[in-house]
C-alpha cells in the first residue's frame, strides 16, 4: 500500500511547476509541428521535370488514342489530328512547360504509321542537366515503328 504524507507535509505544485510543464508541452507540440511541416513541405515544390513527365503522358495517350483509331479504320491513321477530336479526344493536349499546342503529327500510308513529336526546345532546361551538349529538340518524341524516345 502507498503511504503518503499528510496534506499539510505534502508540497503544492506551484504556477511556476505548471509553467515549466506547460513550455515542454509547447515546445514539444511545436516540434512536431516543424518536423511536420519540413516532411510535407518537399513535396509541394515544383521539380523541373514536372512538365516534361505531364509531356511524356500526354504523347503516350495520344499514340494509344491514334492506335485505337487506326483499329477502327482499317489500320490506318488518321490525316490530322484533328480529326480525332471529339470522338476520340476531347481536345487536342497541350505540352505543360510550353504552355500552348506544340505537338506536330505526320502519317504516312503505304505502310501506315504514324509519328508525334513535341517540337521546339520546350524541355531544354530538363535535359541539359542530364544530357549535356546534346540538343534537346523535337523530344520526347513517338512514332508507331520505334515507340517512344524520351531523350536525344
Amino acid at each position: 500500500m502507498l503511504h503518503l504524507p499528510p496534506i499539510e507535509q505534502r508540497q503544492s505544485w506551484t504556477f511556476r511547476t505548471w509553467g515549466f510543464i506547460l513550455s515542454i508541452f509547447a515546445y514539444l507540440a511545436l516540434s512536431a509541428l516543424a518536423g511536420a511541416v519540413l516532411w510535407i513541405a518537399p513535396h509541394f515544390v515544383r521539380r523541373p521535370g514536372g512538365g516534361l513527365t505531364a509531356c511524356k503522358s500526354n504523347l503516350k495517350n495520344m499514340a494509344t488514342i491514334l492506335e485505337m483509331y487506326a483499329s477502327d479504320f482499317g489500320g490506318h491513321y488518321p490525316q490530322r489530328l484533328a480529326c480525332m477530336v471529339p470522338v476520340y479526344l476531347k481536345q487536342i493536349p497541350t505540352c505543360p512547360a510550353a504552355q500552348h499546342e506544340t505537338y506536330t503529327y505526320q502519317s504516312r500510308q503505304k505502310p501506315d504509321s504514324f509519328s508525334l513529336t513535341c517540337a521546339g526546345d520546350n524541355h531544354h532546361d530538363f535535359y541539359a542537366r542530364i544530357f549535356p551538349g546534346k540538343s534537346s529538340h523535337n523530344y520526347p518524341s513517338y512514332s508507331a515503328e520505334r515507340g517512344f524516345a524520351d531523350h536525344p
